[in-house]
């Protein structure tokens, strides 16, 4: 723990013996007034974490996307238009498409040259930028655009990506258009934690009315689906698992427009409840759909605090694997609290419940 500075004064005569005059000894002592209070001040909530780290990546962000432009390789004869170029009529006038969402940033730049407009696209195709690949081509109304994607954004920067369009001139040569879009990062919230002292988990299957059923002509019903349960004491698969989440950030597809077309097949909820011991107290539940849509973040609960979507999640479903598919319905009668009904089955510590 940092501790404030203390000074003290002897005065003789109403003075500070040496050069300091008592005026100056006061500036020092409100000084480290300020120092000390600054020490005791209250902590920032989660909330305003997120918020400051919010704001810093939207900065990042917008300096990148603007740095950004000068990454792009373009014919040795371009010239940079301060504004949209002329003899194209209204092409260029807006990217070639539009962006979806809010939480992104902008830097535009227009070019002119004399080389053709195939020329230009193949020159673009043989030299996309440095850390970037093709992500997209399209052709519209406004005229064929390249889409590059960087695959390694910096810190802070989620997405970072450059649509270049490319059109003919009326005089000769092209004109070009770059926009360069930067998605920044939402930070995880620091409440956003598993606590500690766990030594037992839980794994629900929970069957839920969601995905299109397969079924095959001629064949009988399957029976009605049921939520099925297993559970571990092993403390290293524990411990892995909640590294795992640890790692994961928050989860940043916030804005689709559209979460797709529904799953083939059944759909169960996947729930990991880590307790302090069996038939203990629940520190933290994590949560995901099997179906692993872009629209089914994972979902981590802790004891006290809120629900923080995180990314996918999708290591952690296939570390616990092998206790979801050997999950079991829970014995007849059994009480329904966490833990309840369980006996152990193999020297590994995972638990199945009696049947």
């Amino acid at each position: 723990m940092e501790v404030a500075p203390v000074l003290s004064f002897v005065i003789v005569d109403g003075r500070i013996p040496g050069r300091t005059s008592l005026y100056a000894a006061v500036i020092l002592l409100l000084l480290a007034a300020a120092q000390a209070s600054s020490l005791f001040a209250a902590p920032m909530s989660p909330k305003a974490v997120v918020a400051r780290e919010s704001a810093r990546n939207k900065a990042l962000a917008e300096h990148d996307a603007t740095h950004r432009l000068d990454l792009i390789p373009l014919p040795a004869d371009v010239v940079r238009s301060p504004t949209r170029p002329s003899g194209i009529g209204e092409r260029l006038s807006g990217p070639a498409y539009d962006f979806f969402g809010t939480r992104y940033v902008n830097a535009t730049a227009f070019w002119t040259t004399d080389k053709s407009q195939a020329q230009v696209l193949d020159f673009l195709r043989e030299h996309p930028p440095r850390g970037a690949q093709v992500a997209t081509e399209s052709s519209g109304s406004g005229g064929p655009a390249i889409e590059f994607s960087w695959t390694h954004p910096p810190r802070g920067v989620w997405s970072a990506s450059v649509l270049v369009g490319v059109v003919k001139r009326s005089g000769g040569g092209s004109a070009l258009r770059a926009d360069v879009t930067d998605q920044w990062e939402l930070p995880r919230s620091p409440a956003a934690r598993i606590p500690g002292h766990l030594r037992f988990l839980v794994v629900r299957v929970k069957p839920i009315e969601e995905g299109i059923p397969i079924s095959e002509e001629g064949q009988p019903e399957p029976p009605p689906r049921v939520p099925r349960f297993n559970s571990t004491v092993r403390q290293s698969l524990i411990a892995s698992l909640v590294r795992l989440v640890e790692r994961e950030p928050a989860y940043q597809i916030t804005e689709l427009p559209s979460c797709g077309p529904p799953a083939i097949g059944e759909v169960d909820l996947i729930e990991l409840v880590f307790m302090d011991h069996r038939d203990g107290r629940v520190l933290a539940t994590v949560s995901r759909k099997s179906s692993g849509g872009p629209c089914d973040p994972l979902l981590l609960h802790p004891r006290g605090a809120g629900t923080y979507p995180l990314d996918f999640g999708y290591r952690v479903m296939e570390r616990v694997g092998g206790l979801i598919d050997t999950a079991t319905p829970r014995k007849v009668g059994a009480p329904e609290g966490d833990g309840a009904g369980w006996t152990r089955t193999s020297d590994q510590g995972i638990m199945s419940p009696v049947l």
